[in-house]
C-alpha cells in the first residue's frame, strides 16, 4: 500500500473543505522486480486553470520508470519532471484560463514503477 500525506508549505495539513481538490493514488500489493502502476484519480476538479504538484515516493523502494496515459487537457509528459529520483513534480495551465472540468474519480494519469525491495 502507499500512504499519500498532503501537506502545505509549512508542513501542516489542511482542513478539506467540500469543494476542495482531492488527488487519490491508487494501491497496489507486488512483489520484488515486479512493475506496476499507480492511477491517480481526482474529485472536486471543478473549473480548475493551473495545478501544482509533487508526489514523493522512496527511490530506494520503488524504481520511476515512466508517467503514462495522461488525460488532462493540454496535459503531456512534458509537464512532468522526473529527474530527481523520489519526487515526481507536476506543473499545468490551462491555456484558454476558461477552466477543466473533471468528473469526481476521473482518471488523471498513471505512473510506471518497479518494486525495488522484497520486505518492506
Amino acid at each position: 500500500m502507499v500512504d499519500v500525506l498532503v501537506k502545505d508549505d509549512n508542513g501542516d495539513c489542511p482542513s478539506l473543505t467540500p469543494d476542495t481538490l482531492i488527488l487519490s493514488i491508487s494501491d497496489a500489493t507486488v512483489a520484488k522486480d515486479e512493475m506496476f502502476c499507480l492511477d491517480v484519480t481526482v474529485a472536486n476538479f471543478d473549473s480548475i486553470v493551473s495545478m501544482q504538484c509533487r508526489i514523493v515516493y522512496d527511490p530506494v523502494v520503488f524504481g520511476f520508470e515512466a508517467i503514462q496515459s495522461i488525460t488532462l487537457p493540454n496535459a503531456s509528459p512534458g509537464n512532468f519532471n522526473t529527474t530527481i529520483p523520489g519526487e515526481i513534480k507536476f506543473a499545468w495551465l490551462e491555456p484558454t484560463f476558461t477552466g477543466v472540468v473533471l468528473a469526481d474519480g476521473g482518471f488523471y494519469f498513471s505512473g510506471l514503477f518497479q518494486c525495488q525491495q522484497s520486505e518492506l
